[in-house]
């Protein structure tokens, strides 16, 4: 079992490519084992798992920032970044929240859970290099989330330069 050895992206750096495939289908694994017995969100886990391992074997997290459509993506990210008891031992099922949060870990760059903040959120990450007082942590309010996913395509079309 790979999984158990991963407590973060430098783990999965080491690893070559099949083992990598046998580490998404334990991934996997977690997710479903959790979510069959906690419930969650299934399908948009799912469908990231070999696209998280993927990220964290190419890119070095934290320092590179991952940004998710919706937070309901990030669990096998969660998994991947030293929070895996959150998701095979249910005694700790709860501790870990269902969104990606900056105070759970180094890993998660934004507290957020709904859809369509991503493009904003991308292009405020790439904009910031000019700022350098920017703060780590931002939130999205989740009621203004198509207003804001409509901005930021427009202003994402105005932008020349990032």
């Amino acid at each position: 079992m790979y999984l158990e050895n991963i407590n973060g992206p430098s783990d999965i750096q080491k690893l070559n490519l099949d083992e990598l495939r046998i580490l998404a289908d334990e991934t996997r694994d977690a997710l479903i084992h959790k979510i069959s017995l906690a419930g969650g969100h299934n399908g948009p886990n799912l469908g990231m798992v070999e696209v998280t391992t993927a990220l964290h074997y190419v890119f070095h997290s934290p320092i590179d920032k991952f940004v998710f459509d919706v937070s309901h993506q990030s669990y096998p990210h969660k998994i991947l970044t030293g929070r895996k008891q959150a998701f095979l031992d249910e005694e700790h099922f709860h501790d870990v929240t269902g969104y990606t949060n900056p105070e759970e870990s180094e890993h998660d760059f934004f507290t957020i859970g709904h859809t369509s903040t991503s493009i904003s959120l991308a292009l405020g990450l790439a904009k910031r290099k000019r700022f350098k007082s920017w703060k780590r942590k931002h939130h999205c309010d989740y009621r203004r989330w198509f207003s804001f996913w409509w901005r930021s395509l427009r202003s994402l079309g105005l932008c020349r330069r990032i």
